[in-house]
């Protein structure tokens, strides 16, 4: 069984928020389709007997089946990739992830993605962390956008991935990025304190809103300036999803590229959102030493600064 409550104020469909709310369990619209019609989900202890019944704010869904089909699950396969490993050892690995690669599988990435390119190099040893945990992303502890470059940790372990989730948790990984804004800020360094949650008007972004929202703390610095455009260092110390993009598109100084955030009319290659997850330092999860990982801008990034 599986219970969620709708605490949104706007109307939804039923099969649009149960895609939202197995979101990390990657079930297809298809498949809930399927659960709704052959009567397995109830509002308010109502069966619900189409895909479009709306859903109200305090209406709670229920799915009366204990496990639920997922389409990616058999896309755990191995496939030979040109990884760029900074670090590793035999609990853990960092990754420089390009922009453009998917992090793990899903109904939209069934293949090509990071985790495809990590079950490869691992012979397989990290899929060991799926049958202990039943988890359809092995070995992430956090994320990073498709179009985000930049270090990503992947645990080659279920006690490193265990340890290392809690350190997330406790926010006990620092994490760096490089950004390239425009226009020019009008402060050499600053802090973003405001709350982030759902778009109300677009489910697929995320919004500075005192609704349904989470506190949201963003550091940066300018550390070079071009003649439209101001390369700055951010430091997160909550980590929310689209945290930065959302932040600087809130102060109205949009990340270059960006095709979700901020209108941005600098959208004029295929590259993704100048942002890179540029170091990680934290403690190894198992030996305790100090880990402080850096890796350069990608060449994008100096191309768009010499343009």
């Amino acid at each position: 069984m599986h219970k969620f409550e709708y605490k949104e104020e706007d109307i939804i469909r039923l099969d649009k928020f149960l895609v939202e709310s197995l979101k990390d369990k990657e079930i297809s619209r298809t498949n809930i389709e399927k659960l709704i019609k052959e009567g397995c989900v109830t509002v308010n202890e109502k069966k619900a007997s189409k895909p479009g019944t709306k859903v109200s704010k305090g209406d709670l869904v229920i799915i009366n089946k204990d496990s639920l089909e997922t389409e990616s699950d058999a896309q755990m396969i191995p496939e030979d990739m040109n990884l760029d490993i900074v670090y590793e050892d035999n609990h853990l690995l960092v990754v420089n992830k390009p922009s453009g690669i998917v992090v793990h599988p899903s109904i939209g990435h069934p293949s090509g993605t990071l985790i495809n390119g990590i079950i490869f190099h691992t012979n397989g040893k990290i899929l060991e962390i799926s049958e202990v945990e039943d988890d359809i992303r092995p070995g992430i502890v956090h994320r990073l956008d498709k179009d985000t470059c930049g270090l990503i940790i992947v645990a080659k372990t279920h006690e490193s991935k265990k340890k290392l989730s809690e350190m997330i948790k406790n926010r006990e990984i620092t994490k760096h990025y490089h950004a390239l804004v425009k226009p020019k800020l009008e402060y050499q360094k600053g802090v973003i304190d405001a709350p982030i949650g759902r778009d109300s008007k677009n489910r697929q972004k995320m919004a500075v809103t005192d609704f349904n929202s989470k506190e949201s703390t963003t550091y940066f610095e300018v550390v070079k300036t071009g003649n439209d455009w101001e390369l700055v260092k951010v430091e997160l110390v909550t980590g929310r999803t689209h945290q930065i993009r959302v932040h600087f598109d809130f102060i109205k100084h949009p990340i270059l590229n960006d095709p979700l955030y901020g209108n941005n009319p600098d959208k004029t290659t295929d590259y993704g959102q100048f942002l890179q997850a540029s170091n990680l330092k934290f403690n190894h999860p198992i030996t305790k030493e100090e880990l402080n990982l850096s890796i350069d801008l990608p060449a994008e990034f100096y191309e768009r600064m010499n343009k």
